[in-house]
């Protein structure tokens, strides 16, 4: 069998080269799609998944929700707020944030609960893109202790990590 010429094995191999390329493309694409749809949050052994990471309000809505889902075998509780934008953030926008009625404010999942957390934006359509952030800020969880004060003097450090999603009303 005689072997095809130069140029032939280096069409051949940028052809591969190019396949593989693109499913490798779609395959990080698939991953990211599905990964823009839900948020987890990891924080000192709760896993809890949030969705969707956004919403955008149009033709004149005023409420939504959030999904929350405790996938850890701890229970875990949240308070819910709102965050004022950052001056950055604004970019024209009109701040909503004070104007948002968040219910429940406080949530607690048990493992494998579920929770609605629901918003209603009070102030009408005020015609031009107006932005907010919801704020999902863990709260640590309170250990009762009836051993006695010990007299070792320890300190330690836990890192917990909360998430905040936007929230666009377009005209």
């Amino acid at each position: 069998m005689r072997r095809p010429p130069a140029h032939v094995r280096v069409f051949r191999g940028i052809l591969h080269g190019a396949i593989l390329g693109l499913l490798f493309y779609l395959i990080v694409f698939a991953i990211g799609v599905t990964a823009a749809r839900s948020q987890t949050l990891d924080m000192v052994g709760a896993r809890t998944l949030v969705s969707p990471t956004r919403i955008v309000l149009t033709g004149g809505l005023s409420a939504g929700r959030f999904l929350l889902i405790n996938h850890s075998q701890n229970s875990v509780t949240y308070a819910v707020s709102f965050i004022p934008l950052m001056k950055h953030e604004r970019a024209g926008a009109m701040d909503i944030g004070p104007d948002i009625l968040v219910a429940p404010r406080r949530v607690t999942l048990r493992p494998g609960g579920v929770q609605y957390v629901r918003f209603l934006l009070m102030k009408p359509p005020a015609g031009k893109l107006e932005r907010a952030r919801i704020k999902f800020a863990p709260v640590a969880p309170e250990k009762a202790s009836d051993e006695p004060r010990a007299t070792k003097v320890t300190a330690g450090v836990k890192i917990m990590v909360g998430l905040t999603l936007p929230i666009e009303r377009r005209p």
